[in-house]
């Protein structure tokens, strides 16, 4: 979403001249990465940052610290100076803050100090404001979590997806996949030794000839059990083995995933099909003859 953002931005001021431009942009902080992509691409735009919600002290201080320090120049803090206990105090340490002098702890520790000197009581304790609620700080941006039921996941043999993105799902017991993105986006078997390994061991596993390997959440009645038992095994009804190195790999991968063999080099085409196809392909070519025929 930053990225799409950034462009829009760019794509739209593109065409607008220099004395039209707007003073500065108002907008939602994405985090460092879109914040300097966008200030490289066009140094000349006043980028203003959003305060959102109030949040906690911290969240403010540690966010016009963290805006200024990737390219910012303004910062909207309507609803947080106005939550705050004292406003000028506020505002204050916002200044010191982008001034350098202070960092964004010390500046809240000093606020409570100064709301304790004022006889102002504040709304939380110095250890819940000193708390960042926020993931938005990260170099990649947000920091959300989207926590999915647990269901059981297949191995699928074929699949799409972007290059590079993680769209496997994390079953009770951790295993994952990572989709190592490259030019066919089309994913082969593993192993069912490696089969169980979470993530990271079947990226370290991964070389050049290994680079599609896809955990897709599709169909829940199907698939291996992950529980440990002794039938978590791929589907040999849909696997063939290699001839080099003996690994198991779906029928209609392209390269076998521990030594690189093409697959599609030692099994039929028709091995592992569905008899349906079989019938619904002869009883095609059957049609196609018999029009031909009435046509002569």
């Amino acid at each position: 979403m930053p990225g799409f953002i950034n462009d829009l931005i760019a794509r739209t001021l593109a065409g607008v001249t220099s004395s039209a431009r707007p003073f500065f942009l108002k907008m939602v902080y994405h985090g460092p990465q879109a914040t300097e992509e966008l200030v490289n691409y066009d140094p000349s735009l006043v980028i203003g940052i959003l305060g959102g919600s109030a949040g906690t002290t911290r969240d403010a201080f540690q966010l016009i610290h963290e805006a200024q320090k990737y390219g910012a120049r303004v910062a909207l803090f309507g609803r947080k100076i106005n939550n705050a206990e004292n406003q000028l105090a506020f505002v204050r340490f916002l200044r010191l803050i982008v001034d350098g002098e202070l960092d964004p702890i010390e500046a809240v520790r000093a606020y409570h100090a100064v709301l304790e000197k004022l006889g102002i009581a504040p709304r939380r304790s110095l250890e819940d404001d000193l708390v960042l609620e926020t993931g938005v700080m990260s170099y990649g941006g947000s920091e959300t979590t989207i926590s999915l039921p647990q269901r059981r996941p297949r191995w699928f043999h074929r699949g799409h997806a972007a290059a590079g993105r993680v769209i496997g799902c994390d079953s009770a017991d951790g295993v994952s996949a990572r989709f190592l993105g490259d030019d066919s986006r089309r994913a082969i078997g593993v192993s069912s030794q490696e089969a169980e390994q979470p993530a990271g061991a079947l990226v370290i596993r991964a070389d050049a000839s290994v680079s599609r390997l896809l955990l897709m959440i599709d169909d829940w009645d199907d698939g291996i059990d992950w529980d440990g038992g002794e039938d978590d095994d791929l589907d040999r009804s849909e696997t063939v083995s290699c001839p080099s190195c003996g690994v198991d790999v779906y029928e209609d991968a392209e390269q076998c995933p521990s030594c690189g063999e093409w697959i599609t080099s030692f099994h039929s085409p028709w091995q592992g099909r569905s008899t349906w196809w079989i019938v619904l392909g002869i009883l095609g070519v059957a049609a196609t003859i018999l029009a031909l025929a009435g046509l002569v």
